[in-house]
Protein backbone atom coordinates (compact mmCIF):
# COMPACT_ATOMS: atom_id res chain seq x y z
CA UNK A 1 0.00 0.00 0.00
CA UNK A 2 1.87 3.07 -1.04
CA UNK A 3 2.68 5.66 1.48
CA UNK A 4 0.78 8.64 2.31
CA UNK A 5 1.25 12.05 1.27
CA UNK A 6 2.66 15.07 2.70
CA UNK A 7 -0.74 16.67 2.81
CA UNK A 8 -2.63 13.11 3.60
CA UNK A 9 -0.38 12.75 6.72
CA UNK A 10 -0.88 16.55 7.64
CA UNK A 11 -4.72 15.56 7.87
CA UNK A 12 -4.29 12.77 9.73
CA UNK A 13 -2.15 14.09 12.53
CA UNK A 14 -4.38 16.95 13.09
CA UNK A 15 -7.62 14.45 14.01
CA UNK A 16 -5.10 12.26 15.99
CA UNK A 17 -3.83 15.27 18.43
CA UNK A 18 -7.39 16.25 18.43
CA UNK A 19 -7.72 19.68 17.20
CA UNK A 20 -11.54 19.10 16.32
CA UNK A 21 -12.57 21.50 19.25
CA UNK A 22 -10.08 24.41 18.51
CA UNK A 23 -11.65 25.39 14.92
CA UNK A 24 -14.45 24.67 12.50
CA UNK A 25 -11.58 23.14 9.97
CA UNK A 26 -10.53 20.85 12.21
CA UNK A 27 -13.56 19.47 13.65
CA UNK A 28 -14.59 19.37 9.51
CA UNK A 29 -11.48 17.37 8.83
CA UNK A 30 -12.58 14.95 12.09
CA UNK A 31 -16.17 14.40 10.52
CA UNK A 32 -14.16 13.79 6.90
CA UNK A 33 -12.06 10.43 8.29
CA UNK A 34 -13.88 9.05 11.10
CA UNK A 35 -17.49 9.45 10.16
CA UNK A 36 -17.76 9.60 5.99
CA UNK A 37 -14.30 7.22 6.33
CA UNK A 38 -12.60 9.54 3.35
CA UNK A 39 -8.87 8.80 2.27
CA UNK A 40 -7.17 12.48 1.77
CA UNK A 41 -5.05 10.81 -1.51
CA UNK A 42 -8.00 9.17 -3.15
CA UNK A 43 -9.96 11.59 -5.69
CA UNK A 44 -13.38 11.71 -4.22
CA UNK A 45 -16.01 9.51 -6.40
CA UNK A 46 -18.31 12.92 -6.90
CA UNK A 47 -21.44 13.22 -7.22
CA UNK A 48 -22.90 14.71 -10.23
CA UNK A 49 -26.60 15.60 -11.06
CA UNK A 50 -28.08 15.04 -14.52
CA UNK A 51 -29.71 18.33 -16.07
CA UNK A 52 -32.81 17.29 -15.29
CA UNK A 53 -32.34 16.66 -11.57
CA UNK A 54 -30.54 19.97 -11.78
CA UNK A 55 -33.85 22.01 -12.98
CA UNK A 56 -35.99 20.32 -10.40
CA UNK A 57 -33.86 22.02 -7.81
CA UNK A 58 -33.35 24.98 -9.47
CA UNK A 59 -37.08 25.10 -9.48
CA UNK A 60 -37.21 25.41 -5.61
CA UNK A 61 -34.61 28.34 -5.84
CA UNK A 62 -36.50 30.39 -8.82
CA UNK A 63 -38.12 33.27 -6.16
CA UNK A 64 -34.29 34.30 -4.99
CA UNK A 65 -32.83 33.75 -8.04
CA UNK A 66 -35.29 36.09 -9.90
CA UNK A 67 -35.10 38.71 -6.81
CA UNK A 68 -31.13 38.69 -6.87
CA UNK A 69 -30.05 37.83 -10.54
CA UNK A 70 -28.98 41.62 -11.57
CA UNK A 71 -26.93 41.26 -7.91
CA UNK A 72 -25.48 37.96 -8.57
CA UNK A 73 -24.88 38.47 -12.16
CA UNK A 74 -23.02 41.95 -11.16
CA UNK A 75 -21.07 40.21 -8.09
CA UNK A 76 -19.96 37.46 -10.56
CA UNK A 77 -18.57 39.90 -13.34
CA UNK A 78 -16.49 41.65 -10.05
CA UNK A 79 -15.27 38.13 -8.84
CA UNK A 80 -13.98 36.69 -12.06
CA UNK A 81 -12.03 40.06 -12.64
CA UNK A 82 -9.92 38.67 -9.70
CA UNK A 83 -10.10 35.28 -11.11
CA UNK A 84 -12.80 34.14 -9.07
CA UNK A 85 -15.50 31.60 -9.70
CA UNK A 86 -18.89 32.24 -8.38
CA UNK A 87 -21.67 29.18 -7.85
CA UNK A 88 -24.78 29.16 -6.25
CA UNK A 89 -26.40 25.88 -4.52
CA UNK A 90 -28.62 24.41 -2.92
CA UNK A 91 -29.43 23.10 0.85
CA UNK A 92 -27.59 19.88 0.01
CA UNK A 93 -24.71 21.32 -2.21
CA UNK A 94 -25.81 20.75 -5.09
CA UNK A 95 -24.45 23.54 -7.53
CA UNK A 96 -27.23 24.51 -9.46
CA UNK A 97 -25.54 27.89 -11.08
CA UNK A 98 -21.98 28.84 -11.48
CA UNK A 99 -20.37 32.03 -13.28
CA UNK A 100 -16.68 30.38 -14.75
CA UNK A 101 -14.11 32.70 -14.57
CA UNK A 102 -12.39 34.31 -18.02
CA UNK A 103 -9.07 33.06 -16.92
CA UNK A 104 -10.27 29.48 -17.49
CA UNK A 105 -8.53 28.24 -14.11
CA UNK A 106 -11.41 26.75 -13.16
CA UNK A 107 -13.27 25.66 -16.39
CA UNK A 108 -13.23 21.65 -14.67
CA UNK A 109 -16.21 19.92 -14.68
CA UNK A 110 -16.12 20.11 -10.65
CA UNK A 111 -17.39 23.96 -10.58
CA UNK A 112 -20.16 23.26 -13.30
CA UNK A 113 -24.02 23.22 -12.36
CA UNK A 114 -24.51 19.60 -10.90
CA UNK A 115 -21.71 18.60 -8.75
CA UNK A 116 -22.75 18.41 -4.96
CA UNK A 117 -20.09 19.70 -2.96
CA UNK A 118 -21.12 18.00 0.48
CA UNK A 119 -18.67 17.00 2.85
CA UNK A 120 -19.85 13.33 2.99
CA UNK A 121 -18.32 12.58 -1.20
CA UNK A 122 -15.93 15.71 -1.50
CA UNK A 123 -14.68 16.54 2.34
CA UNK A 124 -13.50 19.76 3.77
CA UNK A 125 -14.95 22.32 1.40
CA UNK A 126 -16.37 25.84 1.43
CA UNK A 127 -20.22 24.89 0.88
CA UNK A 128 -20.06 21.69 2.56
CA UNK A 129 -18.79 22.81 5.46
CA UNK A 130 -20.52 26.08 5.51
CA UNK A 131 -24.13 24.14 5.21
CA UNK A 132 -22.11 21.68 8.36
CA UNK A 133 -21.81 24.84 10.52
CA UNK A 134 -24.62 27.38 9.04
CA UNK A 135 -22.26 29.85 9.17
CA UNK A 136 -19.76 31.11 6.60
CA UNK A 137 -16.44 29.84 6.16
CA UNK A 138 -13.37 30.49 4.82
CA UNK A 139 -10.71 27.09 3.35
CA UNK A 140 -7.89 28.10 2.17
CA UNK A 141 -5.39 25.47 -0.13
CA UNK A 142 -4.38 22.52 1.86
CA UNK A 143 -6.79 23.15 4.61
CA UNK A 144 -8.99 21.30 2.19
CA UNK A 145 -9.33 17.36 3.05
CA UNK A 146 -8.67 15.74 -0.59
CA UNK A 147 -4.69 16.75 -1.87
CA UNK A 148 -6.91 16.93 -5.39
CA UNK A 149 -9.05 19.98 -4.03
CA UNK A 150 -6.02 21.45 -2.08
CA UNK A 151 -5.33 24.19 -5.24
CA UNK A 152 -8.46 25.70 -4.66
CA UNK A 153 -9.48 28.46 -2.07
CA UNK A 154 -13.24 29.27 -1.90
CA UNK A 155 -15.04 31.57 0.46
CA UNK A 156 -18.89 30.40 1.21
CA UNK A 157 -21.67 32.07 2.72
CA UNK A 158 -25.14 30.39 3.83
CA UNK A 159 -28.27 31.51 2.08
CA UNK A 160 -31.52 32.07 4.18
CA UNK A 161 -34.72 31.21 3.65
CA UNK A 162 -37.54 33.58 4.52
CA UNK A 163 -38.79 30.98 7.28
CA UNK A 164 -35.46 30.58 8.71
CA UNK A 165 -34.08 27.43 7.05
CA UNK A 166 -30.73 26.99 5.26
CA UNK A 167 -31.45 26.96 1.55
CA UNK A 168 -28.43 27.10 -0.28
CA UNK A 169 -25.21 28.93 -0.29
CA UNK A 170 -23.34 31.33 -2.17
CA UNK A 171 -19.26 30.31 -3.31
CA UNK A 172 -16.32 31.75 -4.48
CA UNK A 173 -13.67 29.56 -5.29
CA UNK A 174 -10.43 30.64 -6.88
CA UNK A 175 -7.14 28.79 -8.62
CA UNK A 176 -5.05 31.74 -7.86
CA UNK A 177 -2.57 31.64 -4.60
CA UNK A 178 -2.27 35.64 -4.66
CA UNK A 179 -5.99 35.69 -3.37
CA UNK A 180 -4.83 34.76 0.25
CA UNK A 181 -4.22 37.99 1.90
CA UNK A 182 -7.52 38.83 0.67
CA UNK A 183 -9.55 36.24 1.56
CA UNK A 184 -11.14 37.57 4.57
CA UNK A 185 -12.09 40.33 2.84
CA UNK A 186 -13.64 38.70 -0.10
CA UNK A 187 -15.46 36.41 2.25
CA UNK A 188 -17.25 39.46 4.00
CA UNK A 189 -17.87 40.96 0.59
CA UNK A 190 -19.85 37.73 0.12
CA UNK A 191 -21.64 37.44 3.43
CA UNK A 192 -23.04 40.84 2.51
CA UNK A 193 -24.23 39.39 -0.90
CA UNK A 194 -25.91 37.04 1.24
CA UNK A 195 -27.57 39.31 3.56
CA UNK A 196 -29.12 41.42 0.74
CA UNK A 197 -30.53 38.47 -0.96
CA UNK A 198 -31.76 37.04 2.30
CA UNK A 199 -33.72 40.32 3.09
CA UNK A 200 -34.80 41.03 -0.42
CA UNK A 201 -36.35 37.61 -0.33
CA UNK A 202 -37.47 38.08 3.35
CA UNK A 203 -39.50 41.07 2.32
CA UNK A 204 -41.02 39.56 -0.96
CA UNK A 205 -42.45 36.60 1.38
CA UNK A 206 -44.02 39.01 4.14
CA UNK A 207 -45.07 41.61 1.20
CA UNK A 208 -48.08 42.34 3.72
CA UNK A 209 -46.36 42.80 6.40
CA UNK A 210 -43.99 45.73 7.42
CA UNK A 211 -40.09 44.58 7.89
CA UNK A 212 -38.43 46.12 10.78
CA UNK A 213 -35.23 45.37 12.20
CA UNK A 214 -34.54 43.51 15.63
CA UNK A 215 -31.89 45.63 17.21
CA UNK A 216 -30.77 42.91 19.41
CA UNK A 217 -30.17 40.04 17.83
CA UNK A 218 -26.82 40.41 15.79
CA UNK A 219 -26.37 40.76 12.11
CA UNK A 220 -24.22 37.90 11.58
CA UNK A 221 -23.16 34.59 10.42
CA UNK A 222 -25.11 35.22 7.03
CA UNK A 223 -28.17 36.26 8.21
CA UNK A 224 -29.82 40.04 8.62
CA UNK A 225 -32.15 40.28 12.07
CA UNK A 226 -35.51 40.92 10.39
CA UNK A 227 -38.87 40.68 11.79
CA UNK A 228 -42.36 40.63 9.86
CA UNK A 229 -45.15 42.73 11.74
CA UNK A 230 -48.68 42.56 11.12
CA UNK A 231 -50.90 45.64 11.33
CA UNK A 232 -52.39 43.93 15.21
CA UNK A 233 -48.49 43.56 16.08
CA UNK A 234 -47.99 40.10 15.77
CA UNK A 235 -45.00 38.95 14.43
CA UNK A 236 -45.62 36.31 11.92
CA UNK A 237 -42.36 36.23 10.54
CA UNK A 238 -38.35 36.20 11.29
CA UNK A 239 -35.10 35.56 10.11
CA UNK A 240 -32.62 32.51 11.23
CA UNK A 241 -30.60 35.46 12.56
CA UNK A 242 -34.10 36.33 15.02
CA UNK A 243 -34.83 32.53 15.64
CA UNK A 244 -31.50 32.26 16.18
CA UNK A 245 -31.02 34.66 18.98
CA UNK A 246 -34.28 34.57 20.63
CA UNK A 247 -34.80 30.77 20.05
CA UNK A 248 -38.11 31.04 18.71
CA UNK A 249 -39.78 27.71 17.60
CA UNK A 250 -41.44 27.64 13.76
CA UNK A 251 -44.49 27.56 14.67
CA UNK A 252 -44.73 30.03 17.69
CA UNK A 253 -44.29 32.30 14.69
CA UNK A 254 -46.58 30.73 12.25
CA UNK A 255 -49.34 31.35 15.27
CA UNK A 256 -47.97 35.66 15.40
CA UNK A 257 -46.06 36.20 18.56
CA UNK A 258 -47.34 39.42 20.60
CA UNK A 259 -44.59 42.08 19.17
CA UNK A 260 -43.13 42.83 22.60
CA UNK A 261 -41.24 39.37 22.59
CA UNK A 262 -38.95 39.89 20.34
CA UNK A 263 -39.38 43.66 19.63
CA UNK A 264 -39.56 45.40 23.44
CA UNK A 265 -39.62 49.15 21.86
CA UNK A 266 -42.84 48.90 20.04
CA UNK A 267 -44.97 47.21 22.96
CA UNK A 268 -47.71 49.61 23.07
CA UNK A 269 -51.67 48.70 23.55
CA UNK A 270 -53.81 48.64 19.81
CA UNK A 271 -56.56 50.55 19.78
CA UNK A 272 -56.95 49.34 16.04
CA UNK A 273 -55.30 47.71 13.57
CA UNK A 274 -54.64 51.29 11.95
CA UNK A 275 -53.57 52.91 14.81
CA UNK A 276 -50.67 50.07 15.62
CA UNK A 277 -49.97 50.54 11.77
CA UNK A 278 -49.52 54.45 12.61
CA UNK A 279 -47.46 53.83 15.76
CA UNK A 280 -45.17 51.86 14.00
CA UNK A 281 -44.61 53.85 11.11
CA UNK A 282 -44.14 57.30 13.03
CA UNK A 283 -41.77 55.39 15.48
CA UNK A 284 -39.77 54.37 12.86
CA UNK A 285 -39.37 58.33 11.27
CA UNK A 286 -38.59 59.34 14.83
CA UNK A 287 -35.86 56.43 14.89
CA UNK A 288 -34.86 57.80 11.41
CA UNK A 289 -34.39 61.44 13.23
CA UNK A 290 -36.95 62.76 10.50
CA UNK A 291 -35.86 61.06 7.43
CA UNK A 292 -39.00 60.16 5.92
CA UNK A 293 -36.66 57.73 3.17
CA UNK A 294 -34.97 55.77 5.05
CA UNK A 295 -38.12 55.01 7.48
CA UNK A 296 -39.96 53.91 4.50
CA UNK A 297 -36.65 51.75 3.26
CA UNK A 298 -36.63 49.97 7.01
CA UNK A 299 -40.15 49.16 6.87
CA UNK A 300 -40.12 48.12 3.48
CA UNK A 301 -42.69 50.76 1.45
CA UNK A 302 -42.19 52.28 -1.11
CA UNK A 303 -41.59 56.41 -0.65
CA UNK A 304 -45.58 57.06 -1.62
CA UNK A 305 -46.90 54.54 0.62
CA UNK A 306 -45.37 55.85 3.60
CA UNK A 307 -45.70 59.75 3.22
CA UNK A 308 -49.21 58.45 2.57
CA UNK A 309 -49.48 56.90 6.18
CA UNK A 310 -47.81 59.82 7.81
CA UNK A 311 -50.33 62.41 6.16
CA UNK A 312 -53.16 59.93 7.78
CA UNK A 313 -51.15 59.76 11.04
CA UNK A 314 -50.95 63.29 11.28
CA UNK A 315 -54.06 64.12 10.40
CA UNK A 316 -55.71 61.35 12.87
CA UNK A 317 -52.82 63.52 15.63
CA UNK A 318 -54.58 66.73 14.78
CA UNK A 319 -58.07 65.63 15.48
CA UNK A 320 -56.91 63.85 18.63
CA UNK A 321 -55.89 67.36 20.20
CA UNK A 322 -58.42 69.40 19.09
CA UNK A 323 -60.91 65.94 21.08
CA UNK A 324 -62.57 65.05 17.92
Amino acid sequence: MPANSAHASKIHQSVQAGAAVKSDIAASRQRCLTRYNLQPDIDPRSNILTRFEIDQRLAHMAEPIRLAEAELNGFARSMSDIGGALSLTDGEGATLMSWISRTGLLASRKFQPGTVWSEATEGTNGVGTCLQKRRPVSIALDKHVFRCNSGYSCVTSPIFSPIGDIAGTLNVSFANSSVQSILSILLKGLVEACQKLEATWFGAHYADCMIVTVADAPAGGGSTPLAAVRPDLRVTGATHAVRRHHRLPRDEIALGLPVAQILPRLDMPARSLKDAEFDIVTRMVNQFGGRVDDAAAHLGLSRATMYRKLQVARMKKKASQNGD
